[in-house]
């Protein structure tokens, strides 16, 4: 007879066996995800625009193209959200448009980089005079006078805000803020608006010598090295001011501005959430694919919480101009 032991040992075995002889099965492999359907055109820039990147957006924290359902999803939870665009193409101004009018159930102020300060009352005193006349905005903020590309461009933005009763907000500094920035430093703003403004608060090194050679590469390298600390605080007088006004407000706001004032590591969110931690910010970057340029960007050289891509306006050298 077998012992209790024997036994055990005599089962299992058994047991092996009649796994051996049962046919192999084949393990199951996983579908390949399909990336969610491009979206945003039809495209008014054409240059690329059968880049397999254009109409995608892109997540650079889980490396994975989202919908556009999941970017309105995340926006919404946020407490501010800021577009980032290339200012002269008309595309990313279309999908900031088309953006808002997905928020625009939460109420939120809208801020505009490209309205200075002190236009607040101008712009105030047009729009009770002529409620929801976006068209005639352009002429009362001398918009091209100023140097932006042409009102049309930005005029789909503000009839999404004027048509859902949201409030048009402006959040730079004027050029001669600017200039005497650059010639006397941040002092020349006060005491006061610099403290309040979170602007005592130094950049970390390594930022301020990133935001020194962004100024150097966007200016060509014609900018005088002496210039470039002044130019420096420019900017950052200018983040600081749009944060100011975004946090100024009761509720959510979005922020409509420069893609460089939009980045997440240097531009408004530092300000957001050096003065009040915890704050939720979504920063969307509207992005112009590059002809050789087939995969989204590293995640070393990710600057926004996500990328939407366009195609370009044109393939224009910008420093010629300068040149």
């Amino acid at each position: 007879m077998l012992g209790r032991m024997d036994r055990r040992l005599f089962l299992l075995a058994l047991a092996l066996l009649a796994g051996c002889s049962a046919a192999p099965t084949t393990p199951t492999i996983p579908a390949p995800v399909a990336p969610p359907p491009a979206v945003g055109g039809p495209w008014q820039s054409k240059l690329d625009e059968q880049n397999p990147l254009v109409g995608r957006i892109w997540d650079p924290q889980a490396r994975a193209f989202v919908s556009e359902e999941v970017l309105l999803e995340r926006a919404r939870t946020a407490d501010h959200v800021l577009l980032g665009e290339k200012h002269d193409n008309p595309d990313h101004h279309r999908l900031q448009a088309r953006m808002l009018q997905g928020l625009a159930d939460r109420r939120p102020a809208v801020v505009f980089e490209m309205i200075d300060l002190v236009q607040q009352e101008a712009l105030d005193a047009h729009l009770r005079d002529h409620p929801g006349d976006a068209a005639g905005l352009g002429a009362v903020l001398s918009w091209e006078k100023r140097g932006w590309p042409a009102w049309p461009l930005y005029q789909s933005i503000a009839e999404v805000a004027l048509g859902a009763g949201l409030r048009l907000l402006a959040g730079n500094i004027s050029t001669a803020q600017a200039r005497a920035v650059v010639k006397e430093g941040l002092g020349s703003l006060g005491a006061e608006q610099v403290e309040r403004w979170g602007l005592t608060t130094p950049l970390p090194g390594p930022l301020q010598v990133a935001l020194q050679e962004e100024l150097r590469r966007s200016h060509c390298g014609y900018l005088p090295e002496r210039i470039l600390p002044g130019m420096a605080d420019a900017q950052r007088a200018r983040d600081a001011a749009m944060a100011d006004r975004m946090l100024s407000v009761q509720g959510p706001a979005v922020l409509i501005a420069g893609a460089g004032h939009t980045r997440t590591d240097r531009g408004v969110p530092w300000y957001l959430r050096t003065r009040r931690p915890g704050v939720q910010v979504v920063s969307v970057a509207f992005r112009e694919v590059q002809a050789s340029q087939q995969e989204p960007p590293p995640p070393e050289e990710a600057s926004h919480d996500l990328l939407w891509f366009t195609p370009r306006l044109d393939d224009d050298d910008p420093c010629a101009r300068i040149r």
